[in-house]
């Protein structure tokens, strides 16, 4: 019947038209037991003329229907909304609505007027069924806009009326008046409920548009943390995990540790000389042989975990290894692979690389605690390994550990040092190869320890590169020279050059000429020697200004060491040196050697000829002297002259000649 009723309909209304309509039938049982109810009731009152006491029960009933109805009104009304949160009525559908209100009204509103018998008892039963056709028809319309709701009431009210004024008026007007207030009352019902189903609808979108912007800042959050824990764990140049995903694999074997037959090997890797290929040729070069070596550790990685952990340093952890032998043999082929010349903008890089190397025997199961145990000795054995000579690997063992606390020990009093002033100058006097007399001094670090005496560089110099404390040795030297070079000329005892020893690290730091303009430099006399091997064909944009800042402030720049590092002679006219001193291993065996001092005698022509100033190194002998003086070296320096000597010490030895000359 419903499926006919609608197929007759459908082309008039639109479907939701449609379904108000059918919905009548359908879905309110209540209205049409509302509607029973009342017609019994009503008709009996009708039957014995409607006496007060009916009508009071009739309007009992009614109050209590429409309270009940409101009840109900309430408790459809979230699951309405649910079921279509955005529903709208559009000015087509509202007119459709209308029109169907108005064919559900008419029944009721007309039935009376064609019954005009006039003091039939039938009429007054139909009368009072058009009355409980209203409240039954509120009640469902308590569902509808209101204004559909109100035309319902005044289309079943004109027709009670007019019954009422045509037929027995005096007998029906209490019937009239209370249906007038029943359906005003049904009207502010449906008024009220309307602005709470609209308070509810707006709230419903206001919610559901915030909780779609929540879900969808909840999606974007998530995807954000998922990068962050993803960046958190990985390194940005080389894409393997760093110290943070090191410590996330540690935990995961922890926790899937189980007694294995098979070893576990930790290989801490550092890269050899990467340091001098990034300070000579940039910290771009530098970070594409960074990933150059990532992609060969991981291509020989073979699914074993592998992280970055430092600026050349990394740690792959080997699962399934068999003994010693095989961690060696794979440690062997790391460094051979890793020994090949890297191309990189067309220029060779050559590096290697030191190893350390921890086994773990997992007869049992691990902790934590193992596992990072396993990576402090795999840099025990690694520092053992550089200490070797690089290009090896190391295996850890206890031996190695009191070396390294012994390391840590020391790096501690060094920290100290610096901070009580600890470190200080000795001064090698330097002479003139053709006559003699002093023409300076180079000032080389010591280490005044409180209870093992002073120190050379060959005992704290590797422990201040690995803690990154050169600069700041560099720094208190030249500080401490320069006092003592000022010191002697009010005593009347001129040095013409003072050399200072300079690092790489420290000709880098951005600082480095700040703090310059904070002290009193003596023009001319003033030297920094500085390793070749720190330069190449061409200086790179973070020491080219320095060195120009250091020509124009009277500092001259000498080249030490020359002839064990890299330099080429296209990098010598590139960086015009004022001096450049012979290695002690070729001008120390130019006396006893033929090759090495004809090596000597070239290097001097070439430095000569572009007008750059010869030292020679290692003079321990007159025939040193006499043989370097043939080679045209123009200033030696040597035990045959002198040793270091402390600030005090210079001033005894040098100063009566001083006053003796004046």
């Amino acid at each position: 019947m419903t499926r006919n009723i609608q197929a007759i309909l459908q082309p008039y209304f639109d479907d939701v038209v449609l379904r108000d309509v059918i919905s009548l039938n359908e879905n309110h049982a209540l209205a049409s037991t509302v509607s029973a109810m009342f017609v019994l009731l009503l008709t009996a009152g009708a039957l014995g003329r409607a006496d007060t006491a009916t009508l009071l029960l009739w309007a009992a009933i009614s109050l209590a229907t429409i309270l009940y109805v409101y009840r109900r009104a309430l408790e459809a009304r979230p699951r309405m909304e649910a079921a279509d949160p955005k529903y709208v009525l559009s000015p087509r559908r509202l007119r459709s609505l209308y029109v169907s209100t108005l064919i559900s009204a008419l029944p009721w509103a007309t039935a009376p007027l064609l019954l005009l018998a006039g003091g039939d008892p039938v009429v007054d039963t139909l009368v009072l069924v058009a009355c409980a056709g209203m409240c039954a028809g509120g009640s469902f319309l308590q569902y509808r806009v209101p204004r559909v709701a109100l035309l319902f009431f005044c289309v079943i009210l004109a027709g009670v009326t007019a019954v009422c004024l045509i037929a027995r008026a005096g007998e029906y007007w209490i019937i009239a008046l209370m249906s007038v207030a029943n359906a005003v009352t049904l009207t502010v019902v449906t008024v009220a409920l309307q602005r709470v189903a609209v308070e509810r609808e707006t709230n419903l979108e206001e919610a559901a548009t915030a909780n779609a912007e929540l879900q969808r800042a909840n999606t974007t959050l998530t995807t954000l943390r998922e990068a962050a824990e993803r960046d958190a764990v990985r390194d940005d140049l080389t894409q393997l995990c760093n110290r943070r995903g090191l410590a996330r694999e540690l935990t995961r074997l922890s926790e899937a540790s189980e007694p294995d037959q098979t070893d576990l090997a930790v290989f801490h890797i550092d890269l050899d000389r990467f340091k001098e290929i990034n300070d000579t040729r940039g910290h771009a070069v530098g970070d594409e042989v960074l990933r150059r070596a990532a992609e060969i550790l991981s291509s020989e990685a073979q699914g074993d975990f592998i992280a970055r952990v430092g600026g050349d340093e990394f740690l792959l952890i080997a699962a399934n290894v068999a003994g010693k032998a095989d961690a060696e043999e794979r440690a062997q082929r790391l460094i051979e692979r890793l020994r090949r010349p890297i191309m990189v903008k067309g220029e060779s890089c050559l590096i290697g690389a030191s190893i350390g190397v921890e086994m773990i025997a997992r007869s049992a199961r691990m902790s934590l605690g193992d596992f990072q145990a396993a990576v402090v000795n795999a840099d025990i054995a690694l520092y053992s390994a550089k200490e070797a000579g690089r290009d090896c690997a190391r295996f850890y063992t206890a031996d190695l550990r009191s070396a390294a606390r012994e390391h840590k020990q020391l790096s501690d009093e060094l920290h100290r040092a610096l901070e009580e002033g600890q470190f200080e100058p000795a001064y090698q006097p330097q002479f003139s190869a053709a006559d003699g007399t002093l023409t300076g001094v180079e000032a080389l670090a010591r280490w005044r320890h409180p209870t093992r005496g002073v120190l050379s560089p060959a005992v704290f110099l590797p422990v201040a590169e690995r803690i990154g404390a050169t600069h700041l040795i560099d720094a208190a030297i030249l500080e401490r020279a320069l006092a003592d070079l000022k010191h002697w000329d009010s005593i009347g005892l001129h040095v013409p050059r003072l050399a200072v020893n300079i690092s790489a690290g420290r000709l880098r730091d951005p600082r480095l000429i700040e703090g310059l303009e904070e002290l009193e430099l003596p023009v001319g006399r003033l030297s920094f020697e500085i390793l070749e091997s720190v330069f190449t064909d061409t200086l790179d944009d973070t020491t080219e200004p320095v060195l120009r800042w250091l020509d124009a402030h009277g500092v001259d720049l000498e080249l030490d060491d020359f002839g064990l590092g890299h330099t080429s002679l296209l990098a010598l006219l590139n960086l015009s040196p004022k001096r450049l001193k012979i290695a002690r291993e070729l001008a120390g065996r130019a006396a006893t050697s033929e090759r090495h001092r004809h090596m000597t005698e070239a290097i001097t022509g070439v430095a000569h000829s572009l007008g750059v100033s010869v030292v020679a190194e290692g003079v321990e002998t007159a025939e040193d002297v006499e043989v370097l003086r043939q080679a045209k070296c123009d200033v030696l320096q040597g035990f045959f002259f002198a040793r270091p000597m402390a600030h005090g010490e210079f001033i005894a030895a040098y100063a009566p000649q001083a006053r003796a000359s004046a």
